[in-house]
């Protein structure tokens, strides 16, 4: 071997020694690449921002909409109200507490019967009270509609006149009243309220504002038919009948059967009152009856075979 072999010889086994300690030595895994984070590190402010942007939210729950977070956040006094209330309830007496309660109680009912205004506001709502009797009057024939004085048996002056019992003073029907008190039975006074209520009401309307008094010709009265010597005993003898000559409304205007009866609208309201009350009434009597009816209207309670008798 030339001595240049010899050295390229040695230089080769050189080079696979130090192959075979370098494999020898190499670590088991590759080093990771240095990121520009880690060499050069954000402020620390804007890193926690970032980390409280890109991190999820602890609720997977949807948000409420407006609507819901407005009747939450009415809710929410009311509850708290509520929590306060049971609270000062506990702390007190037995006794205080329950009366607390009963207050309490009657506060929800009459906002509850009032609206939803009424609990949003606070506001007390007093309920309308009813107006009261006059002075020395009563309910009569236990109805609300008829209202007078309680009245005395009735003597008879002649045979078939006279009310055993039962007798009573009427000085209003329902919300319209009488010119002058009328003695007579229940039965009559059922009889002009369901006529005042529904064919007078339905036939002046809203003329004048309503009605609200009956001129009042007769009521009781112990005497024969028209007054006519021999005739039979009238039904105003056993106070059964009353006599209406005119209605006043609330205006003041006056609707007379005498002056209106066949005359414009005043006139076509008494025909209509006057249809109105065959019905109710078991005789109803008016200007075309006869001559003794032509300035009033006779009402009785009557019963005829035939049915109610209108002229």
């Amino acid at each position: 071997m030339t001595p240049r072999g010899g050295i390229l010889a040695a230089c080769a086994l050189g080079l696979m020694v130090a192959g075979n300690f370098a494999a020898a030595k190499a670590p088991k895994t590759s080093l990771r690449p240095v990121t520009r984070e880690d060499v050069f590190p954000l402020p620390k402010e804007t890193t926690q921002k970032q980390a409280r942007a890109e991190a999820p939210s602890k609720s997977l729950r949807p948000r409420l909409r407006p609507s819901s977070v407005t009747r939450a956040a009415v809710a929410q006094p009311a509850a708290a109200v509520a929590a306060a209330s049971t609270a000062n309830v506990v702390k007190t007496k037995p006794a205080k507490a329950a009366k607390t309660q009963a207050a309490e109680t009657k506060t929800t009912r009459v906002a509850m019967a009032t609206g939803r205004d009424a609990v949003e506001t606070g506001v007390n709502v007093q309920r309308k009270k009813r107006s009261r009797l006059p002075e020395g009057m009563s309910y009569l024939c236990k109805s609300k509609n008829i209202i007078g004085k309680a009245h005395a048996p009735v003597p008879a002056k002649l045979p078939g006149c006279g009310i055993k019992s039962g007798a009573v003073k009427v000085y209003q029907v329902g919300e319209v009243s009488l010119s002058t008190p009328a003695v007579m039975t229940c039965d009559t006074a059922f009889a002009l309220h369901r006529w005042v209520d529904k064919g007078v009401a339905d036939s002046v309307k809203h003329f004048g504002g309503g009605v609200s008094k009956l001129k009042v010709a007769a009521g009781y009265a112990c005497r024969t038919r028209n007054n006519r010597p021999g005739a039979k005993v009238s039904e105003h003898g056993r106070g059964k009948a009353i006599d209406i000559s005119a209605l006043y409304t609330k205006s003041g205007d006056e609707i007379s059967v005498l002056r209106d009866w066949g005359k414009g609208k005043k006139g076509r309201m008494l025909r209509e009152m006057h249809r109105s009350a065959c019905g109710p009434f078991g005789t109803v009597l008016g200007p075309n009856a006869d001559r003794y009816h032509r300035d009033h209207f006779h009402f009785d309670v009557a019963s005829h075979r035939s049915g109610p008798y209108c002229r």
